[in-house]
């Protein structure tokens, strides 16, 4: 699924809907490291986000969050019926990991690539102090740390 653009370059941070901070929160934000889901837009408010449940494989030695593509894939073919776009993956890692690894960034050029994205949003979520550092990956292969605003929702 493609996306609409809504990188820094079009404002200063990211503006996320305070249900999906707390959906977020809830689920992501309370599990062990490596959950993860998908987030979707609209309107340049992230309004979406979906906890796909997918076991992790977290051990000290090894994380790595494994996405359930099927089950993602049938999810975004629902919010692009609703007129949301995908906006990118979230998933979380453990306290001593602040930045995204070599292989998320890989996966994230491989998202691009696959549906000629520019950009993709990667935020991590950070279970054990609750805190979430939102990550933009560009095709050009930059990882720029972006500030986000949770909204009031009325």
């Amino acid at each position: 699924m493609r996306r609409k653009d809504i990188s820094s370059k079009d404002s200063p941070g990211v503006c996320i809907s305070g249900c999906v901070y707390h959906d977020i929160m809830k689920t992501i934000g309370s599990v062990s490291p490596e959950m993860g889901g998908i987030l979707g837009v609209r309107g340049n408010i992230i309004e979406k986000f979906f906890f796909d449940g997918q076991h992790s494989s977290y051990e000290k030695k090894e994380s790595v969050y494994i996405p359930d593509i099927s089950k993602l894939n049938s999810v975004l073919q629902s919010w692009y019926e609703e007129g949301i776009t995908f906006a990118g993956v979230i998933h979380s890692h453990p306290l001593d990991m602040r930045k995204l690894s070599a292989a998320d960034v890989v996966y994230a050029n491989r998202i691009m690539k696959e549906n000629g994205l520019k950009y993709v949003h990667f935020p991590l979520v950070f279970p054990d102090d609750g805190t979430i550092i939102w990550y933009e990956v560009s095709s050009g292969g930059a990882v720029n740390e972006l500030t986000y605003e949770v909204k009031k929702d009325f």
